[in-house]
């Protein structure tokens, strides 16, 4: 799913963000992991008290994985 840009980024807790991304949670979580989403750039964490959560950028996320999946790689499957 193509997320629009927006004058401020649109961080997201990764239940939402996977939802919104059309992704499953643990796929973004592997991404993250393997370092295909950066740090900052496409996640990071925030904290709330005592509770740590990671929150996605949905814009750069979106354009980064329609970078590896475009139009071009859609259309030829």
């Amino acid at each position: 799913m193509l997320i629009r840009r927006t004058a401020s980024p649109t961080w997201e807790e990764s239940s939402i963000a996977s939802q919104k991304l059309g992704l499953s949670e643990n796929t973004l979580n592997s991404w993250r992991d393997c370092g295909y989403l950066e740090s900052e750039k496409h996640w990071k964490y925030f904290f709330n008290g005592s509770r740590r959560a990671i929150m996605y950028n949905l814009e750069q996320c979106s354009l980064e994985i329609t970078s590896w999946w475009g139009t071009d790689t859609l259309k030829n499957n």
